[in-house]
Protein backbone atom coordinates (compact mmCIF):
# COMPACT_ATOMS: atom_id res chain seq x y z
CA UNK A 1 0.00 0.00 0.00
CA UNK A 2 2.60 2.37 0.86
CA UNK A 3 4.41 2.15 -2.25
CA UNK A 4 1.53 3.60 -3.95
CA UNK A 5 1.43 6.39 -2.28
CA UNK A 6 4.05 8.89 -3.35
CA UNK A 7 3.46 11.65 -0.49
CA UNK A 8 4.90 8.95 1.82
CA UNK A 9 8.02 8.78 -0.32
CA UNK A 10 8.27 12.75 -1.05
CA UNK A 11 6.01 14.65 0.24
CA UNK A 12 7.52 17.83 -1.74
CA UNK A 13 6.23 16.46 -5.28
CA UNK A 14 4.34 18.07 -7.01
CA UNK A 15 4.22 16.24 -10.46
CA UNK A 16 3.44 12.60 -11.59
CA UNK A 17 2.16 10.63 -14.20
CA UNK A 18 0.49 6.62 -12.78
CA UNK A 19 -1.87 4.83 -14.71
CA UNK A 20 -5.38 4.24 -14.40
CA UNK A 21 -6.47 1.75 -12.63
CA UNK A 22 -10.29 2.01 -12.51
CA UNK A 23 -13.30 4.64 -12.75
CA UNK A 24 -16.81 4.77 -12.21
CA UNK A 25 -19.23 7.74 -12.77
CA UNK A 26 -21.62 7.67 -9.62
CA UNK A 27 -23.85 10.83 -8.69
CA UNK A 28 -22.72 12.52 -11.67
CA UNK A 29 -19.08 12.75 -10.44
CA UNK A 30 -16.13 10.47 -11.76
CA UNK A 31 -14.28 8.40 -9.03
CA UNK A 32 -11.05 7.77 -10.04
CA UNK A 33 -8.23 5.10 -9.00
CA UNK A 34 -4.57 5.22 -10.12
CA UNK A 35 -1.69 2.41 -10.01
CA UNK A 36 0.20 4.83 -7.82
CA UNK A 37 -0.79 8.64 -6.11
CA UNK A 38 0.72 11.61 -4.93
CA UNK A 39 -2.22 13.14 -3.94
CA UNK A 40 -2.81 13.44 -0.18
CA UNK A 41 -6.75 11.97 1.50
CA UNK A 42 -8.47 13.36 4.03
CA UNK A 43 -6.52 11.12 6.94
CA UNK A 44 -5.42 11.72 10.12
CA UNK A 45 -6.93 14.98 10.91
CA UNK A 46 -5.57 16.17 7.85
CA UNK A 47 -7.19 17.37 4.59
CA UNK A 48 -6.87 16.24 1.20
CA UNK A 49 -4.87 17.48 -1.26
CA UNK A 50 -5.97 19.46 -4.34
CA UNK A 51 -4.86 20.17 -8.10
CA UNK A 52 -5.79 18.31 -11.32
CA UNK A 53 -5.86 15.39 -12.87
CA UNK A 54 -5.55 14.45 -16.03
CA UNK A 55 -5.93 18.03 -16.59
CA UNK A 56 -9.33 18.43 -14.02
CA UNK A 57 -9.56 19.59 -10.77
CA UNK A 58 -9.82 17.27 -7.93
CA UNK A 59 -12.84 17.74 -5.76
CA UNK A 60 -11.70 15.48 -3.19
CA UNK A 61 -9.74 12.64 -2.50
CA UNK A 62 -10.57 9.62 -0.35
CA UNK A 63 -9.22 6.16 0.94
CA UNK A 64 -11.55 3.37 0.51
CA UNK A 65 -10.18 0.83 2.61
CA UNK A 66 -6.44 0.32 1.24
CA UNK A 67 -7.42 2.33 -1.81
CA UNK A 68 -6.96 5.87 -2.39
CA UNK A 69 -9.48 7.54 -4.64
CA UNK A 70 -9.58 10.85 -6.31
CA UNK A 71 -13.06 13.23 -6.96
CA UNK A 72 -13.55 15.01 -10.48
CA UNK A 73 -16.71 16.63 -11.94
CA UNK A 74 -15.44 15.32 -15.28
CA UNK A 75 -13.58 12.24 -17.23
CA UNK A 76 -9.86 12.75 -16.61
CA UNK A 77 -9.37 10.21 -19.55
CA UNK A 78 -7.37 6.87 -20.25
CA UNK A 79 -3.82 5.55 -19.97
CA UNK A 80 -1.43 7.89 -17.85
CA UNK A 81 -2.40 10.75 -16.22
CA UNK A 82 -1.08 13.30 -14.94
CA UNK A 83 -1.22 14.46 -11.80
CA UNK A 84 -0.32 18.18 -10.55
CA UNK A 85 -0.92 19.08 -6.45
CA UNK A 86 -2.08 22.26 -5.54
CA UNK A 87 1.25 23.38 -3.54
CA UNK A 88 0.29 25.93 -1.46
CA UNK A 89 -2.10 24.52 -0.14
CA UNK A 90 0.01 20.91 0.71
CA UNK A 91 2.67 23.00 2.46
CA UNK A 92 0.04 25.03 4.07
CA UNK A 93 -1.17 21.96 5.82
CA UNK A 94 2.20 20.03 6.03
CA UNK A 95 3.09 23.10 7.99
CA UNK A 96 0.61 23.40 10.49
CA UNK A 97 0.60 19.45 11.36
CA UNK A 98 4.01 19.30 12.16
CA UNK A 99 3.06 22.53 13.79
CA UNK A 100 0.40 20.86 15.69
CA UNK A 101 3.43 17.65 16.81
CA UNK A 102 5.51 20.07 18.16
CA UNK A 103 3.10 21.81 20.01
CA UNK A 104 1.43 18.95 21.22
CA UNK A 105 4.82 17.97 22.58
CA UNK A 106 5.56 20.97 24.20
CA UNK A 107 2.05 20.45 26.19
CA UNK A 108 1.98 17.37 27.13
CA UNK A 109 6.38 18.25 28.26
CA UNK A 110 5.84 21.07 29.98
CA UNK A 111 2.00 20.78 31.37
CA UNK A 112 1.66 17.28 31.69
CA UNK A 113 -1.32 18.13 29.03
CA UNK A 114 -1.66 15.18 26.43
CA UNK A 115 -3.57 16.33 23.01
CA UNK A 116 -6.70 13.89 22.51
CA UNK A 117 -7.85 15.39 19.27
CA UNK A 118 -6.80 18.45 16.49
CA UNK A 119 -9.02 19.52 13.85
CA UNK A 120 -7.40 21.13 10.56
CA UNK A 121 -9.37 22.75 7.96
CA UNK A 122 -8.64 25.21 5.39
CA UNK A 123 -9.05 28.23 8.13
CA UNK A 124 -7.99 26.96 11.26
CA UNK A 125 -6.09 24.50 13.84
CA UNK A 126 -7.06 23.49 16.70
CA UNK A 127 -6.21 20.94 19.76
CA UNK A 128 -7.92 19.47 22.20
CA UNK A 129 -6.22 18.88 25.46
CA UNK A 130 -6.88 16.67 28.63
CA UNK A 131 -6.56 20.28 31.23
CA UNK A 132 -9.37 22.15 32.39
CA UNK A 133 -7.69 24.92 32.04
CA UNK A 134 -3.95 26.63 31.15
CA UNK A 135 -2.19 29.95 32.74
CA UNK A 136 -0.92 32.48 30.45
CA UNK A 137 2.31 32.00 31.56
CA UNK A 138 2.11 28.15 30.68
CA UNK A 139 0.72 28.86 27.30
CA UNK A 140 3.92 31.35 26.79
CA UNK A 141 6.35 28.72 27.90
CA UNK A 142 4.96 26.54 25.19
CA UNK A 143 4.72 28.56 22.78
CA UNK A 144 8.65 29.16 23.75
CA UNK A 145 9.71 25.76 23.24
CA UNK A 146 7.55 25.32 19.98
CA UNK A 147 9.28 28.18 18.62
CA UNK A 148 12.87 27.08 19.78
CA UNK A 149 12.35 23.71 18.05
CA UNK A 150 11.26 25.01 15.16
CA UNK A 151 13.88 27.77 14.69
CA UNK A 152 16.43 24.58 15.44
CA UNK A 153 15.53 23.63 12.09
CA UNK A 154 15.54 19.83 13.16
CA UNK A 155 14.89 17.63 10.44
CA UNK A 156 11.44 15.58 10.39
CA UNK A 157 12.24 11.73 9.61
CA UNK A 158 8.91 9.07 8.90
CA UNK A 159 9.88 6.21 9.82
CA UNK A 160 8.09 2.73 8.83
CA UNK A 161 8.05 0.74 11.83
CA UNK A 162 6.56 -3.27 12.48
CA UNK A 163 4.41 -3.65 15.90
CA UNK A 164 7.65 -4.81 17.62
CA UNK A 165 9.65 -2.18 16.28
CA UNK A 166 7.17 0.56 18.46
CA UNK A 167 8.23 -0.88 22.15
CA UNK A 168 11.79 0.68 21.16
CA UNK A 169 10.21 4.45 20.56
CA UNK A 170 9.40 6.75 22.92
CA UNK A 171 6.17 7.56 20.96
CA UNK A 172 4.05 10.68 22.37
CA UNK A 173 0.94 8.25 21.86
CA UNK A 174 0.36 4.99 20.82
CA UNK A 175 -0.85 4.14 17.04
CA UNK A 176 -4.34 3.21 16.63
CA UNK A 177 -3.08 0.47 13.33
CA UNK A 178 -1.22 -2.19 13.45
CA UNK A 179 0.20 -2.43 10.21
CA UNK A 180 1.62 -0.13 8.07
CA UNK A 181 2.60 1.83 10.75
CA UNK A 182 4.08 5.53 9.97
CA UNK A 183 5.92 6.82 12.86
CA UNK A 184 6.41 10.91 12.08
CA UNK A 185 9.98 12.42 14.07
CA UNK A 186 10.66 15.63 15.05
CA UNK A 187 14.31 14.64 15.55
CA UNK A 188 14.56 14.18 19.32
CA UNK A 189 11.94 15.31 20.36
CA UNK A 190 8.40 13.88 19.16
CA UNK A 191 7.60 10.39 17.95
CA UNK A 192 3.74 10.03 16.71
Amino acid sequence: MREQRLYFVDPYMVEFSSPLVAKRLQDRLWHVKLEQTAFYPTSGGQPHDLGTLGGVPVQDVYEEGDEVWHLLAADPGEGVLTGCIDWERRYDFMQQHTGQHILSQAFLHLLDAATIGFHLTESSLTIDLDINAIKESDLLAVENEANAIIWSGCPIIGHWCSPEELGTLPLRKPPKVDKDIRIVEVQNYDWS
